[in-house]
């Protein structure tokens, strides 16, 4: 799903693997016991069901409208359920902090290509897909150098420190060409907040 919102232009393109997941969630049902024992899980599913709702006194001539917001609610939904059942069965540390930093990698490397063969008049990098503004692609790789960093400083394996240290060297790369002083120092602040929360830790 990251990688088709950093890759598909289409909004609608880019939704497709999350309904499939989706779908995947909820014929899993029988799964979830362990996640309604969390109350922030009733919590967030009492929020996303009242957001769903105001779509009927907002706009209550225009149904399709009102079906669209309970669709993303349902979809928002599916994601914090199964971002619950992975994180209490350990699944989340594991993969989630590798797989962004794979992604988020391929990103940064297309983005640069795109850029030195478009060689764009403002001279500054943009993003891929739906992150097609600079500011905003170079704070979301800003986040992905943060999953990075964990890995780099807390990894032992050599087969996922030495990518994540290549594609930390593209990001930053790519965070630079976006010119953007506002991404410069927010990433900058965010790693090195990292770094020393891990050192004191």
């Amino acid at each position: 799903c990251f990688v088709a919102v950093l890759g598909l232009s289409s909004q609608s393109a880019a939704s497709y693997p999350t309904y499939f997941l989706a779908l995947a969630m909820l014929f899993s049902f029988r799964h979830w016991n362990d996640v309604f024992a969390v109350n922030m899980v009733w919590l967030i599913s009492a929020l996303l069901l009242y957001l769903a709702f105001t779509s009927f006194w907002s706009e209550p001539s225009d149904a399709r409208h009102a079906l669209s917001s309970f669709i993303r609610a349902i979809l928002v939904f599916c994601f914090v359920v199964a971002f619950a059942e992975c994180q209490l069965r350990g699944l989340v540390q594991r993969w989630l902090g590798r797989g962004v930093a794979i992604a988020g990698g391929i990103a940064a490397v297309v983005a640069i290509a795109v850029f030195l063969i478009t060689q764009p008049a403002d001279g500054r990098l943009m993003g891929l897909g739906q992150l097609d503004n600079q500011v905003i692609v170079a704070l979301i790789l800003g986040v992905v150098l943060i999953f990075i960093l964990e890995i780099i400083m807390l990894e032992s394996a050599n087969a996922w420190r030495i990518p994540a240290l290549v594609c930390a060297i593209f990001i930053i790369a790519a965070v630079y060409l976006s010119d953007s002083r506002n991404a410069w120092a927010s990433v900058l602040i965010g790693a090195l907040v990292f770094v020393f929360a891990h050192v004191i830790k």
